[in-house]
This record gives structure tokens, C-alpha cells and sequence, in this order.
């Protein structure tokens, strides 16, 4: 005998509705594939939506995927979030997204993912990807690196730094005087080397090997200028 009798179908639980909703003054477009893989593990994303003034964050121009919620700067820095939390509150009002996250390192936007949370949704915010410690470390060092071993600009030398050029300068168009000839000339304008917390000129010299290169040993010691020779001055 065939059972007519009801039975409860079994049906697929259907995923969780997920919005995304970005601070794009904040997170640039070039880290969202790995963004959108984190949300992509909370269900199907439904809602994709960028606010932003996009005249200053041209990464986000050639996207087709968010939509797109211009915002300019010119009104307000903070008009962006404004409209990124109208956005949010009415899509929940609207109950078109199970799971709301925020993209931006902006903590302001914690309020908003409480009140979500305490409406019974799933809220949460995630910043911009961050390099592993270690290879932030090595990019600040190549960073320091590369300002210390930059030549100062003209503007930036030092009194001492200033005199030293003039004296070099004026021993001739090779830009070279020999050290000794030049802790004469520093002596005659009351300036030794011990005043720059060096124990002599050489030294001095070879610490400051982006203005100056030494050149021959001993006695026989040279120092070129290596920086650039200033502008005539030219009378009124």
C-alpha cells in the first residue's frame, strides 16, 4: 500500500545574504580580491556598494563589480561614512542582507556594527591588508636606508657643511682640495673639527660620504664635493 500521508521536504538551506559595503577614502581597489575571498566565507554576497570621492581614488574607476556611491570631499570628510551607515541601516530595514561588513580601518564605524549586532545580524568590520611584521620591518629599513643615503639638498647644509664646500670650491674647478689644506683654511675661520664632535677632519668627511668623497691615503689625502656648486649671485 502507497503512504499518501505528508511528509516534510527536505530543502537546502538556503545561504546567508551577504552585503559588502566599502570606505573607498580608505581601502584602495587593488587589495578587494583578497577582501572579497574573507566575505565570500560568510555566504553569497548579494550587495557589493563603494562610497567615496573617486575623483581622488582613481583605483576604484575602471571597477564594474560595486556599485558606486560618489561622494566628494569638497562637502565634508566624513560624508562618505555618512552615507556608507544610511546605506546599511536601510538595507536592514529593508531586511535585503543576513550579514553586513564594513571594509575600512575607520574604528567610527564600530557603533554601527553593535546596533546591527543587537538587531540580530551579522555585522563586522575588517580593515585593509596589512604586510606580515616581517617584511613591514625590511620596507622601513630599505625606506630609512634610502633617505640616509640620499645627497642632502642644497638647502639643508649646515653651516660647517657650507664652509667646507666654499673652501673646496675655491681651490679650483676640480671641486678637490687636499684635507690637510682644508683644516688650514676651516682653522681660519675659527671652525675645528673637534666642534662637530669629530676627532678630525678626515673622519668628519668620511661620515658625511654623500657630500664628500676622500680620496689617497695618509698625507697625501684629497676630498672631492660631491654636491652641486650654488648659482653665481648676481648683483641688482
Amino acid at each position: 500500500m502507497v503512504d499518501l500521508s505528508p511528509r516534510e521536504l527536505s530543502l537546502p538551506a538556503s545561504p546567508c545574504r551577504v552585503a559588502v559595503l566599502v570606505d573607498g577614502d580608505n581601502v584602495p581597489f587593488a587589495q578587494m580580491a583578497q577582501l572579497e575571498a574573507f566575505a565570500e566565507r560568510k555566504g553569497e554576497i548579494v550587495i557589493r556598494q563603494v562610497f567615496g570621492d573617486f575623483s581622488r581614488n582613481p583605483g576604484w574607476a575602471n571597477d564594474t563589480c560595486y556599485f558606486h556611491i560618489h561622494c566628494t570631499t569638497t562637502a565634508g570628510k566624513n560624508r562618505a561614512d555618512m552615507y556608507l551607515i544610511l546605506a546599511a541601516m536601510e538595507l536592514a530595514y529593508r531586511n535585503q542582507a543576513a550579514h553586513f561588513i564594513v571594509v575600512s580601518d575607520d574604528a567610527d564605524f564600530e557603533p554601527l556594527i553593535a546596533h546591527l549586532r543587537l538587531n540580530g545580524f551579522g555585522a563586522e568590520r575588517i580593515g585593509k591588508v596589512k604586510p606580515p611584521p616581517v617584511l613591514e620591518n625590511m620596507a622601513k629599513e630599505a625606506s630609512a636606508a634610502k633617505v640616509k643615503s640620499a645627497p642632502k639638498p642644497l638647502g639643508s647644509l649646515s653651516k660647517t657643511d657650507m664652509e667646507i664646500r666654499d673652501a673646496i670650491l675655491a681651490a679650483g674647478e676640480t671641486k678637490r682640495v687636499a684635507v690637510q689644506r682644508l683644516g688650514s683654511l676651516m682653522g681660519q675661520k675659527r671652525i675645528s673639527a673637534k666642534s662637530t664632535g669629530s676627532a678630525n677632519w678626515s673622519k668628519y668627511l668620511a661620515k658625511h660620504s654623500n657630500l664628500y668623497r676622500l680620496e689617497g691615503q695618509a698625507n697625501a689625502r684629497t676630498v672631492l664635493w660631491l654636491g652641486s656648486t650654488p648659482a653665481p649671485h648676481t648683483a641688482p
